[in-house]
């Protein structure tokens, strides 16, 4: 998938799509760990329709959002949010460096062609002490193993995403960029949708907790930019 072609795919989904487009349960996860940070300036990146940014705002953050998509900043903008069209993949972004006390990189860092140019703009974004809050799919889950064994590719499965992590990696590209990790959790997925919908004791055997490199279907990390 190339830059434009990605612009198009969103722009089009956008049209559509409303709402949480995350792991609700890493969501809850998620603002249950910002929620005990000091308040401050917030940037929310891959925003979406501002469901999330919403969220921050009214646990005290100042949030700012953006987004590849126009549909998606549209939406944003009608809740009343501070929100902006920016491509991720440009080499630079139109917001101040040492700024913000909390970036919320949600289900985007495998979209982008450079992730390690993007982390690198988050750590110049974020004020000394700073926090990152990110989420990911595993790719090390074993459903997309046997995919792959089965003889299926990434693009497959995935054709939006360009990047895969698992705990390995992910961590490893955030130490390598001047990050600490301050915490992780997972959404481990032991039965995959749609079983995981339609059987409600199996949908019970998923949840949130410590990663697991098998079972841990979306990754969630809290790392800091050092004081």
């Amino acid at each position: 998938m190339t830059t434009s072609n990605q612009k198009k795919y969103y722009e089009h989904n956008w049209k559509n799509l409303t709402g949480l487009q995350m792991s609700p349960e890493l969501a809850h996860l998620g603002y249950s760990w910002v929620s005990a940070l000091p308040r401050g300036n917030c940037l929310d990146i891959g925003c979406g329709d501002g469901t999330n940014a919403q969220k921050l705002n009214t646990l005290g953050f100042s949030t700012e959002c953006c987004d590849i998509s126009l549909a998606a900043i549209k939406k944003a903008r009608a809740k009343g949010l501070n929100a902006r069209v920016v491509d991720l993949n440009s080499p630079k972004i139109p917001f101040a460096a040492n700024k913000y006390s909390l970036i919320w990189l949600s289900d985007v860092i495998e979209h982008v062609f450079w992730p390690d140019n993007l982390l690198q703009l988050i750590y110049r974004l974020l004020r000394p002490g700073g926090y990152v809050f990110i989420t990911t799919p595993n790719v090390s889950w074993f459903i997309i193993r046997l995919q792959l064994l089965f003889g299926k590719t990434l693009y497959d499965i995935h054709p939006e995403h360009v990047r895969w992590f698992n705990y390995s990696t992910l961590t490893q590209t955030l130490l390598k960029h001047g990050f600490e990790i301050v915490n992780t959790s997972a959404y481990n997925r032991l039965t995959p949708f749609p079983w995981s919908q339609k059987i409600n004791l199996l949908k019970k055997l998923d949840g949130t907790s410590s990663v697991n490199d098998l079972f841990s279907y979306t990754l969630a990390v809290l790392a800091q930019k050092p004081r």
